[in-house]
C-alpha cells in the first residue's frame, strides 16, 4: 500500500536516485555525472531517471543541466531519507551481514503507510535505536 501523498508510479529506483540527489544537491545543483560517480552508474541511466522524476514534478533543471529538487521533491525526499536511516539502521542491527540494503530499504518504504514509517522513525529516535 503505497502513501497517499507518494506520486502513484514511484518505484524504489526512484527512491534511491531522489535520495541521492537530496543527500548530494548544494547552493548549485547537482550534475548527471557527479551523481553516475556517486551512485557508481552510467551517465545515461541517470539522465534517464532524472527525467523521470522531473516528470512526477519532484526534480527541475536549470538552465545550465545541473539539477534541482523541486520543494515537493525536497519535502518528500527528507521525510524519505530519515524513515530510510532509522529503517536502515535497524535492519543492520537485527541482520549485521546482509549486504547492501539500499534497494531493499527503498522497496520496502514504498510498500509501509508513510503513518507507520514516521512512528517507527519516531520511536527510533525516542529510544536511541533500540528497537
Amino acid at each position: 500500500m503505497k502513501a497517499p501523498d507518494l506520486p502513484g508510479t514511484m518505484t524504489s529506483g526512484n527512491l534511491r536516485y531522489l535520495l541521492a540527489l537530496y543527500r548530494l544537491e548544494g547552493q548549485q545543483g547537482v550534475r548527471s555525472v557527479a551523481m553516475a560517480r556517486a551512485l557508481g552508474l552510467k551517465k545515461p541511466s541517470v539522465c534517464r531517471m532524472l527525467g523521470n522524476l522531473r516528470a512526477l514534478g519532484l526534480v527541475d533543471k536549470d538552465a545550465y543541466g545541473a539539477a534541482f529538487l523541486t520543494p515537493a521533491g525536497r519535502d518528500l525526499a527528507g521525510r524519505y531519507c530519515r524513515y530510510y536511516q532509522a529503517v536502515a539502521r535497524w535492519i543492520q542491527g537485527e541482520f549485521p551481514h546482509s549486504g547492501d540494503l539500499e534497494g531493499p530499504v527503498c522497496a520496502l518504504l514504498l510498500e509501509l503507510p508513510e503513518e507507520s514509517l514516521r512512528r517507527f522513525q519516531l520511536r527510533a529516535e525516542q529510544e536511541g535505536q533500540r528497537l
